[in-house]
């Protein structure tokens, strides 16, 4: 029997160690694959897109793996995918490869009302997997596609946050109230993770943080995580520079993260970035054990239940005392933190490697469909 090979397409960011929503998810993707499949004699191959700025001619190297494959696992960005999902169409059906589109942020269906050209060809390949219902719904209505299938952003996670006690299983999302813990603090640890320019919101947690402190109900600090986008970096200085209650701590490797996250209360994320899909630094704070405070924005709906695992901020004029008030009770109320805490974790569940591998699985074991 011929072994079987499958090949991940997308922008892995590994000579430039770009750490943002698209090169975790896509080497996310590659390490379940490997982690799933390569004990059972899978060939787990993989194309970086970042190598073809250092020269187009890079791309007989895709070619020649293409040429090989069974299936393409292809996670691309917007300028991939309406330059190259073509090519990659017709390869797909000259050398007989199935094509799983990952889908990464929540813009598709905004996108193919722009580009209508690659509809035909989206419809015929084995599967496209958005990670948000509603686009899955926008796909389905106003595309007639029936290849949709959801798949949420997801982490490859171990991790077990210090309320639980004992030894419970990967997966267990059953977390008895004898087995929660809280540490008391002195003062109130708020957490940004994302990557760092206006859009996603940075200015307005400086703004949080400032009106806490002023108002002089005890110490409330931020710290910042991430890559600083180059046109942002003067900006953000300066706004640090005037925060003594913010700290800058760099970026993360990706397996470190929730476990950093693990040490605050809560994450702040009043992102207005059009291109929003589903964070994933909602995923990693739930996976850490600790609610978030997000706006209302995009697709933010579906992953957080306001007032269970988060609070949900409409943008605009009032959304700083929004914010501030939601931390307010629950620097006040330990017992709302602790059942916040809780809840986070237990819905964090299904955005694990564990729970969204058997969506996944049947596509990539399964014999070729035809286009």
């Amino acid at each position: 029997m011929a072994r079987k090979k499958i090949l991940v397409l997308g922008y892995f960011g590994r000579e430039s160690g770009k750490l943002d929503g698209q090169t975790v998810k896509t080497r996310s993707t590659y390490a379940m694959l490997q982690e799933e499949l390569a004990p059972a004699g899978y060939g787990i191959d993989s194309f970086d897109t970042e190598i073809l700025k250092k020269g187009r001619w890079r791309i007989l190297g895709l070619f020649w793996k293409l040429l090989s494959c069974k299936t393409v696992v292809y996670l691309p960005a917007q300028n991939n995918l309406e330059k190259f999902f073509p090519v990659l169409y017709r390869m797909s059906g000259m050398v007989g490869f199935d094509i799983l589109y990952i889908v990464i942020g929540g813009w598709l269906d905004a996108f193919l009302k722009d580009h209508p050209g690659l509809v035909p060809g989206l419809s015929r390949i084995r599967a496209i997997f958005p990670e948000n219902k509603d686009v899955i719904q926008a796909l389905r209505t106003d595309f007639k596609m029936s290849n949709v299938v959801w798949l949420p952003n997801f982490r490859i996670c171990r991790f077990k946050p210090d309320f639980l006690q004992g030894d419970a299983r990967p997966g267990n999302v059953q977390v008895s109230d004898e087995r929660l813990i809280v540490k008391e603090k002195d003062g109130f640890r708020l957490v940004f993770m994302s990557r760092i320019f206006k859009e996603k919101g940075v200015e307005t947690v400086f703004e949080v943080v400032d009106r806490l402190n002023a108002a002089g109900s005890g110490e409330v600090t931020v710290d910042f995580y991430g890559q600083v986008e180059a046109d942002y970096e003067e900006r953000f200085q300066e706004l640090l520079g005037r925060c003594p209650h913010a700290v800058f701590k760099g970026s993360l490797e990706p397996g470190k993260v929730v476990e950093t996250l693990a040490g605050y209360d809560l994450l702040l994320l009043p992102t207005f970035y059009p291109g929003e899909g589903f964070p994933g630094a909602i995923v990693e704070a739930g996976l850490a054990g600790i609610p978030v405070a997000v706006s209302l924005w995009k697709h933010n709906i579906e992953y957080v239940k306001d007032g269970e695992t988060g609070f949900l901020i409409p943008l605009g004029p009032g959304e700083t005392d929004a914010y501030a008030d939601c931390i307010r009770k629950l620097r006040t109320d330990r017992d709302l933190l602790l059942s916040m805490r809780k809840k986070a974790y237990q819905e964090s569940r299904q955005y694990t490697a564990e729970a969204v591998w058997p969506v996944l699985r049947p596509y990539v074991e399964g014999g070729s469909q035809g286009h």
